[in-house]
Protein backbone atom coordinates (compact mmCIF):
# COMPACT_ATOMS: atom_id res chain seq x y z
CA UNK A 1 0.00 0.00 0.00
CA UNK A 2 1.27 3.42 -1.00
CA UNK A 3 2.35 5.91 2.05
CA UNK A 4 -0.67 8.32 0.62
CA UNK A 5 -3.02 5.61 0.34
CA UNK A 6 -2.26 4.71 3.56
CA UNK A 7 -2.82 8.07 5.16
CA UNK A 8 -5.73 8.50 3.07
CA UNK A 9 -7.58 5.19 4.42
CA UNK A 10 -6.21 5.94 8.36
CA UNK A 11 -6.79 9.66 8.58
CA UNK A 12 -9.05 11.11 6.47
CA UNK A 13 -12.19 8.39 6.81
CA UNK A 14 -15.64 10.36 6.41
CA UNK A 15 -16.54 9.16 9.99
CA UNK A 16 -12.62 10.91 10.93
CA UNK A 17 -13.45 14.34 9.69
CA UNK A 18 -12.25 16.91 11.69
CA UNK A 19 -11.19 14.55 14.44
CA UNK A 20 -7.67 15.08 13.71
CA UNK A 21 -5.57 17.75 15.02
CA UNK A 22 -2.34 18.82 13.28
CA UNK A 23 0.01 20.80 14.82
CA UNK A 24 2.09 22.85 11.75
CA UNK A 25 5.85 22.36 12.45
CA UNK A 26 7.13 26.03 13.51
CA UNK A 27 3.97 26.49 16.40
CA UNK A 28 5.65 23.49 18.39
CA UNK A 29 8.90 25.44 18.81
CA UNK A 30 9.86 28.60 20.90
CA UNK A 31 8.14 30.84 21.80
CA UNK A 32 5.58 28.12 22.45
CA UNK A 33 5.64 26.83 25.49
CA UNK A 34 6.01 22.63 25.31
CA UNK A 35 3.88 22.36 28.60
CA UNK A 36 1.47 24.16 27.26
CA UNK A 37 1.55 21.95 23.73
CA UNK A 38 1.44 19.39 26.16
CA UNK A 39 -1.72 20.42 28.12
CA UNK A 40 -3.49 21.09 24.84
CA UNK A 41 -2.75 17.31 24.05
CA UNK A 42 -3.57 15.82 27.24
CA UNK A 43 -6.93 17.71 27.03
CA UNK A 44 -7.67 16.66 23.54
CA UNK A 45 -6.82 12.70 25.17
CA UNK A 46 -8.95 13.01 28.48
CA UNK A 47 -12.00 15.28 26.95
CA UNK A 48 -12.05 14.46 23.14
CA UNK A 49 -10.67 10.50 22.81
CA UNK A 50 -11.43 10.04 19.33
CA UNK A 51 -8.98 13.17 18.11
CA UNK A 52 -5.75 12.05 16.70
CA UNK A 53 -3.13 14.42 17.11
CA UNK A 54 -0.55 14.54 14.03
CA UNK A 55 2.70 17.01 13.72
CA UNK A 56 2.88 17.76 10.58
CA UNK A 57 6.46 18.99 8.39
CA UNK A 58 8.73 19.40 5.43
CA UNK A 59 9.95 16.03 4.75
CA UNK A 60 13.98 17.24 5.37
CA UNK A 61 12.59 18.30 9.12
CA UNK A 62 11.14 15.43 9.74
CA UNK A 63 14.16 13.92 11.98
CA UNK A 64 14.67 17.54 13.78
CA UNK A 65 10.70 17.56 14.67
CA UNK A 66 11.06 13.57 16.01
CA UNK A 67 13.95 14.73 17.93
CA UNK A 68 12.28 17.72 19.30
CA UNK A 69 8.64 16.18 20.47
CA UNK A 70 10.92 13.20 22.27
CA UNK A 71 13.25 15.98 24.50
CA UNK A 72 9.78 17.65 25.06
CA UNK A 73 7.53 15.03 25.45
CA UNK A 74 5.04 16.05 23.08
CA UNK A 75 6.02 12.36 21.37
CA UNK A 76 3.72 10.99 24.13
CA UNK A 77 0.46 12.63 22.63
CA UNK A 78 1.52 12.52 18.48
CA UNK A 79 0.64 9.83 16.79
CA UNK A 80 2.79 10.48 13.48
CA UNK A 81 4.56 12.76 11.41
CA UNK A 82 3.60 13.82 8.18
CA UNK A 83 4.00 15.56 5.18
CA UNK A 84 2.15 18.07 3.60
CA UNK A 85 2.26 16.24 0.28
CA UNK A 86 0.05 13.84 2.10
CA UNK A 87 -2.50 15.77 2.36
CA UNK A 88 -4.40 14.67 5.19
CA UNK A 89 -7.41 16.35 6.46
CA UNK A 90 -7.70 17.94 9.86
CA UNK A 91 -7.88 21.12 11.55
CA UNK A 92 -4.54 23.03 11.73
CA UNK A 93 -2.91 24.62 14.25
CA UNK A 94 -0.23 26.78 12.65
CA UNK A 95 1.41 30.42 13.20
CA UNK A 96 1.68 30.75 9.57
CA UNK A 97 -1.18 30.51 6.80
CA UNK A 98 -1.25 27.03 6.19
CA UNK A 99 -4.51 25.08 4.18
CA UNK A 100 -8.10 25.30 5.59
CA UNK A 101 -9.41 24.74 8.39
CA UNK A 102 -6.93 26.08 10.75
CA UNK A 103 -6.26 27.99 13.89
CA UNK A 104 -3.60 30.75 13.19
CA UNK A 105 -2.02 31.59 16.44
CA UNK A 106 1.55 33.28 17.03
CA UNK A 107 2.17 30.90 19.91
CA UNK A 108 1.31 28.46 22.20
CA UNK A 109 1.13 29.61 25.97
CA UNK A 110 -0.68 29.09 29.04
CA UNK A 111 -2.24 33.04 28.65
CA UNK A 112 -3.98 31.61 25.15
CA UNK A 113 -4.33 28.20 26.23
CA UNK A 114 -8.16 28.50 27.17
CA UNK A 115 -9.24 30.26 24.33
CA UNK A 116 -7.24 27.67 22.07
CA UNK A 117 -8.99 25.10 23.64
CA UNK A 118 -12.36 27.16 22.83
CA UNK A 119 -11.22 27.26 19.59
CA UNK A 120 -10.81 23.97 18.97
CA UNK A 121 -14.14 22.24 20.38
Amino acid sequence: MALKEYYTKNYTSVKSIMKTVIFYEGIVEPPSESLAIRGVCLYLNIFQRKRQILLETQKDNRDLYYRWAKHTGLWDFVEDIVSPADEIFGLRIANTKVRSPSIRIDRITFENLNDLLTRIR
